[in-house]
């Protein structure tokens, strides 16, 4: 009878530890809030008082939005980002919030987009393989570079995480698919005027959708290209904004000409990086574009003149570009954000595992493809298509990084279809 009541009594708390393990799970926003300790500890310590690369920038549109304007007037015009960072900069600005205060946010939403993926991975995996995985992403420590500066990628992985999660949402839940539609298409539209390279990844993914459903007929494609018309839709007014200033459909931004100009370089000892205005006026190899173009040209001509040299040195110089396209694909997809390379390594190994694992995803993926949800391909073509773009001009790791939080969630979905984890 004594053994009875000692079995019964520890099935009850085996029973109750279950609960509490459960209950604990079912509560992201608690179960993550190490988390966003650690982010405000790295920002508190690391936060400088002068302002590093495109910090300025970012706090110009701000300024120039509570302004009244974004971009000066022409000849003069400056859209070299989307307005979507800077909106959210002026509303800080305006209520007269300091610096530091401005880049806490970008914990919080780091922080939120660990709970919005965990709640992403729910889809598949228990609670406790869904908090090992996104406490894997939290953990990815070349985003912590960013988090002390105003600068897009935490706002960036937050969207991400969010058009991941609401992508999964369409997908598996009926009710209200209407406003599922409205929030995903709100989102991508927002991450389109963040990241300005999304304004052009949704016009293609639109198309490639059209043509899947004449040929497959697939019954969710609708509600996604719903998404999708929805966020161009949104786009229209900041898109006749451009027009006026420029005069030109579908403008939006005049910095995809510099990069595309710097990978199309035909010089053998450049392979096609990044380079400052500065640096280029300092180049005997670029001193006739740089004096001609750079020196004598307002913007928009500037951007046309840039886009020109590129054109003909990619035709001119062909087997040039595939080198520094070669060259690009590792900045983008391996080298940390260092042109130092005793610097880069520290960079580089998280890089080259997340890539390793990502690649070795496809060969699973493979062999099980008829099993993947519709939201995993759609999402699949939209980071694929970004990530291609990208690989066109003048790239870095950070270009890649920001799409972390969908690759964790395709890495575990086409493992668990395949009993992997």
């Amino acid at each position: 009878m004594k053994v009875n009541r000692n079995f019964l009594y520890l099935q009850s708390m085996r029973r109750l530890l279950k609960q509490k393990i459960s209950q604990k799970y079912k509560q992201p926003l608690i179960l993550f809030s190490p988390f966003l300790l650690l982010y405000t500890l790295i920002i508190l310590f690391f936060k400088k008082t002068n302002y590093v690369g495109d910090e300025t920038r970012y706090l110009m549109f701000a300024h120039n939005i509570l302004k009244g304007f974004y971009s000066p007037p022409p000849p003069d015009i400056n859209l070299w980002n989307g307005p979507g960072y800077p909106l959210i900069l002026s509303l800080f600005i305006k209520l007269h919030f300091s610096d530091m205060v401005i880049v806490l946010i970008n914990g919080v939403f780091i922080y939120l987009s660990l709970v919005l993926t965990y709640k992403t991975l729910l889809y598949f995996l228990s609670g406790k393989k869904a908090f090992l995985l996104t406490g894997v992403l939290g953990i990815y420590y070349p985003l912590y570079r960013m988090l002390p500066k105003i600068l897009t990628e935490s706002l960036t992985w937050f969207l991400v995480s969010l058009i991941v999660f609401l992508s999964f949402k369409l997908y598996y839940e009926n009710k209200k698919y209407i406003l599922n539609i409205s929030l995903l298409g709100m989102s991508i539209f927002y991450l389109m005027i963040t990241k300005v390279i999304f304004g052009y990844v949704v016009p293609v993914l639109l198309l490639l959708l059209i043509f899947w459903h004449f040929i497959f007929h697939h019954n969710y494609i609708k509600r996604y290209l719903g998404a999708l018309s929805l966020s161009l839709l949104l786009s229209v007014p900041y898109l006749y904004y451009t027009y006026t200033l420029t005069g030109k459909y579908y403008y939006w931004s005049n910095a995809g000409s510099m990069s595309l100009y710097l990978m199309s370089t035909p010089y053998e000892n450049e392979d096609g990086r990044f380079m400052l205005p500065q640096e280029l006026l300092q180049s005997p190899l670029h001193h006739r574009e740089a004096d001609s173009i750079l020196v004598k040209m307002p913007s928009l001509q500037m951007d046309d003149a840039l886009k020109k040299v590129a054109l003909k040195n990619i035709k001119n110089h062909s087997t040039k570009y595939f080198k520094n396209w070669l060259s690009n694909l590792y900045r983008l997809f391996i080298a940390g954000p260092f042109l130092d390379k005793s610097k880069n390594i520290i960079y580089t190994i998280p890089n080259i595992f997340v890539l390793s694992i990502i690649i070795w995803s496809f060969f699973v993926f493979r062999k099980n493809s008829n099993k993947i949800p519709f939201s995993l391909y759609f999402l699949l073509l939209f980071f694929l298509i970004y990530l291609g773009g990208n690989s066109l001009v003048s790239a870095t790791s950070r270009m890649f990084y920001i799409s972390f939080p969908f690759w964790i969630v395709w890495v575990a979905a086409v493992w668990q279809i395949n009993k992997k984890i």
